[in-house]
């Protein structure tokens, strides 16, 4: 299975750290996603080729319905015989 989050991620206590490490990011062309773990604010980040560091270079996904659609194009892999 491939990896859902990019492997370019920092941990920050700060919420405005965080936010500095986006703007600096973004301002780099790259799409950030910002999340809540525990006490950590966790910033992720894909450099954008278009240059405009928007949405449109990235997918934004439930995980859920991504690793169903995993599994079900294994299964029909399975049934076919590859």
């Amino acid at each position: 299975m491939d990896k859902y989050l990019e492997n370019e991620g920092i941990a920050l206590t700060s919420f405005e750290d965080a936010m500095n490490v986006c703007k600096a990011l973004i301002n780099s062309d790259h799409a950030v996603m910002i999340t809540r773990e525990e006490d950590l604010w966790i910033v992720n980040w894909v450099w954008c080729e278009s240059g405009q560091s928007n949405r449109n270079d990235v997918v934004f996904r439930c995980r859920a319905s991504v690793e169903l659609e995993e599994y079900e194009s294994a299964q029909r892999a399975a049934e076919d015989g590859n």
